[in-house]
């Protein structure tokens, strides 16, 4: 927003330069991004965050600037503050006619809180006076008329839109602030024609509609030269219901930027009250009846603000009559409780103090950042190890964790002790990114208003990333890389669902050493999982083969722990790396920590060593693709108990010397009985079993 300063000096004396008032309001979180030189003298141009709606008027911002230079709020005369709400028979010049000239129906008091109309006669439409048009126009308005210049002159002054009806053009002189009908149209101010959902809310008589609440006026009932009598409304509307309208409507206007950052309700009058003055001094009018409709306006609920612990978040030793002043020049109350205690209560305008530590920071602010002294933090060390699940359960500065941020803590504690290094990533994505990995935008969830196409979808799993995260680092010149991501999925199920995963990808190098190197791989990557899962539940891994559009074809599993599917364990596929500029084989894998955290922990079995040597023989068979190696271990153990047979992987064949669908598999099986030596006999009885059984569930034929 523009701010004239002869305009803002009219509320504060400034005794700064222009340039050191430029550098106070950018330290104190009001960014000046220009200075210009105008008809109207000085005009700052100043970045105001969401949060500060208050400040996107001369009176909010004048406030500022009387906060942190210590000068009070001296309005001169052709400036003035008016009261919240003065008693109605002040106003109101004829009191025949009172309120029963206007009427007023809310359809939903939580989306209009208050509606003020003020109906004014003898009005005479005619240019604004030369001051006021230089201040408008600084402001980025274009003058019109006295009394539109007016609406706009309050809007920048109090930061509250009003919008000014020719009263003779309302039917029944009704106000009606409604839902809209469906595919109801109205003709707009910028003379563009807008059809209206159910959900938006409008202004309207008994015969049409006058306004889009809160974001533009309609074409039919503005003033014009023959306009005589004038209803003035000032109203606040809430401000996710304007933030959907001006959305939905690609309808964006100086009313809607407030409103939808959130107006203090408080203020509608105090603004009436300043447009009713300058209607009266510049347009002849005289206000003759005055109606409120609404509900209460609660009060502000008091914080409890502690001088020790506003001293221990901003490392200060400030006093606590320090604070409570600080806090009255942002406009709060403060009350000394207790030496170390003040109860603090936030003005109306102030709707971003919620909690101590906004306090805080408005401390901070008023000081001066600059004066908060640099100073290293005192830590003091753990005499014994602490625990990832304990760790977890302490925040700093108090408070109790989630269930659910307990588990996310401890987890990452564990993987990262595996060695692997934790990234962070972009939960939004564009589509390009899905079709890369096979997915249809049809498959994620779109974003109803993204503020980019890079931005459109939400990430239906973590492997985009964490491949954007192996790409980065790669062309950095790193060997091998061992990520993990901790995040938030959402998968477009019947509904959209939200679910926690943890995301590993290895790729390039995975040891070196004086004795070589490794590289990453498969089994690597599933021996971490086996290591994970043993610490979380203490359970066995179980794989099953799964295909997967991302992944290379036959190098893809479920991953299951007792019988449920936890996630997904493959090499991705080199085509979808090549996409992504990444040439170095990866493997990804993807567990849902629900379904984790759902696996009931079992007792650890401890096993003595065997103190018997073992009877070893090697097997080795043709076997048909369709045939994985869980089968063949689960067959093996069916015949013969697993405390007598262990199985060892030697081998695994697939090639051309091969008959079409074969493959060859050899194993080491070693034979050993807890009470004794088994004879070569025993051992080839064992033995033979296991082999007739292989012939005869999978049709395995033996090689030599």
């Amino acid at each position: 927003m523009k701010y004239p300063l002869e305009w803002l000096k009219e509320y504060v004396p400034i005794k700064i330069s222009t340039e050191k008032l430029a550098e106070r309001m950018t330290a104190a979180g009001f960014e000046v991004e220009s200075i210009e030189d105008t008809p109207a003298g000085i005009v700052f141009d100043v970045e105001v965050t969401p949060n500060r709606a208050d400040c996107l008027s001369i009176v909010g911002m004048a406030r500022e600037i009387a906060a942190f230079t210590g000068q009070p709020m001296q309005p001169k005369k052709n400036a003035q503050i008016p009261k919240d709400k003065p008693p109605l028979e002040s106003l109101v010049r004829a009191a025949s006619k009172k309120d029963t000239a206007i009427k007023i129906k809310l359809e939903d008091k939580d989306l209009c809180p208050r509606y003020i109309g003020q109906l004014f006669e003898n009005i005479e439409i005619k240019p604004s006076p030369e001051w006021m048009q230089k201040r408008i126009n600084a402001c980025g308005t274009r003058a019109i008329n006295n009394i539109v210049d007016i609406t706009n002159y309050v809007l920048y002054e109090y930061g509250q839109p009003l919008h000014a009806f020719d009263y003779a053009k309302i039917a029944d002189q009704t106000i009606h602030v409604r839902n809209a009908n469906k595919n109801e149209k109205i003709l707009a101010l910028d003379e563009l024609s807008y059809t209206l959902d159910a959900d938006r809310l409008v202004i309207a008589d008994t015969e049409k509609t006058l306004a889009i609440a809160g974001v533009m006026g309609g074409i039919g009932c503005e003033t014009t030269e023959s306009t005589t009598t004038l209803l003035l409304e000032a109203a606040c509307f809430e401000r996710i219901q304007v933030r959907r309208t001006s959305r939905a409507l690609g309808l964006a206007s100086e009313s809607s930027y407030r409103f939808e950052r959130g107006l203090d309700a408080r203020g509608v009058w105090i603004a009436a009250q300043r447009a009713a003055q300058l209607i009266e001094e510049l347009a002849g009018g005289n206000l003759v009846a005055v109606k409120e409709a609404g509900k209460k306006i609660a009060q502000r609920k008091s914080l409890s603000v502690s001088t020790a612990a506003l001293n221990g978040w901003l490392g200060t030793d400030l006093k606590t009559r320090e604070v409570q002043q600080a806090l009255k020049a942002v406009g709060c109350e403060a009350i000394a409780k207790t030496k170390d205690i003040l109860t603090v209560t936030p003005p109306s305008y102030r709707p971003d103090i919620v909690q101590a530590v906004d306090c805080y920071e408005e401390v901070a602010r008023i000081i001066g950042y600059e004066n908060i002294p640099s100073t290293i933090p005192e830590v003091a060390l753990a005499t014994e190890p602490i625990a990832c699940d304990v760790l977890s359960q302490t925040l700093e500065k108090g408070g109790e964790p989630s269930p659910m941020h307990a588990q996310l803590t401890s987890l990452k504690c564990k993987v990262a002790s595996l060695g692997l290094n934790e990234t962070m990533n972009w939960a939004l994505l564009p589509e390009e990114s899905l079709t890369r990995i096979g997915l249809s935008k049809g498959m994620a969830i779109p974003l109803a208003n993204p503020l980019s196409q890079d931005q459109a979808y939400l990430r239906p799993n973590l492997l985009i990333g964490l491949l954007s995260a192996v790409r980065r680092n790669l062309a950095h010149g790193a060997e091998g890389l061992r990520l993990f991501e901790v995040g938030s999925v959402f998968n477009k199920e019947s509904k959209p669902a939200e679910r926690q995963t943890l995301g590993l990808a290895i790729a390039g190098t995975w040891q070196r050493d004086w004795l070589g190197h490794s590289e990453a791989s498969f089994i690597v990557l599933k021996g971490l999982i086996e290591n994970l899962v043993q610490r979380l539940v203490k359970q066995p891994l179980e794989l099953e083969p799964r295909p997967l559009s991302w992944a290379l074809q036959g190098e893809s599993v479920a991953v299951k722990i007792a019988g449920r599917t936890v996630g997904v364990l493959a090499q991705v596929d080199p085509q979808v790396l090549a996409s992504g500029d990444i040439e170095t084989p990866v493997w990804f894998a993807e567990l849902d920590v629900p379904s984790l955290c759902a696996v009931n922990s079992c007792e650890q079995k401890i096993t003595a060593p065997a103190v018997y040597p073992p009877v070893k023989r090697d097997l080795s068979i043709l076997i048909d693709n369709s045939t994985t190696y869980a089968d063949l271990l689960d067959a093996i153990n069916s015949v013969v108990d697993a405390e007598t047979v262990s199985v060892n992987l030697m081998d695994r064949y697939a090639g051309k010397k091969l008959p079409q669908g074969k493959y060859s598999i050899t194993f080491n099986l070693a034979y050993r009985a807890a009470d004794r030596t088994l004879t070569a006999e025993e051992a080839e009885t064992h033995h033979q079993k296991i082999v007739s059984h292989l012939q005869d569930k999978f049709g395995a034929q033996l090689r030599g």
